[in-house]
């Protein structure tokens, strides 16, 4: 065997940045923006349920998920409804 040895540099280490730990959620860690239409989607459920119309069963419950979770162009839609609610 040769002592040849080779000269490589060092593999640059990657730096992780992560984000604030410290932020308490209201329900299963999730943030008030985020309970409240998926609350208010299971509400609907409950009125939908008791009077019979269960088309809101599944309407109340699927629009507060997308809202409380879906984006737009990259940012939240909790974000747009607000604004879009003082357009109508």
């Amino acid at each position: 065997m040769s002592d040849t040895t080779l000269d490589r540099a060092a593999p640059e280490h990657a730096s992780y940045t992560y984000g604030d730990s410290s932020r308490p959620g209201v329900l299963l860690g999730f943030p008030l923006r985020q309970v409240v239409p998926v609350g208010v989607g299971v509400l609907v459920a409950t009125v939908g349920l008791m009077a019979g119309l269960f088309v809101l069963v599944v309407v109340g419950p699927l629009v507060g998920a997308v809202v409380a979770f879906g984006r737009w162009r990259g940012a939240p839609l909790y974000e747009f409804a607000v604004p879009g609610l003082g357009l109508l």
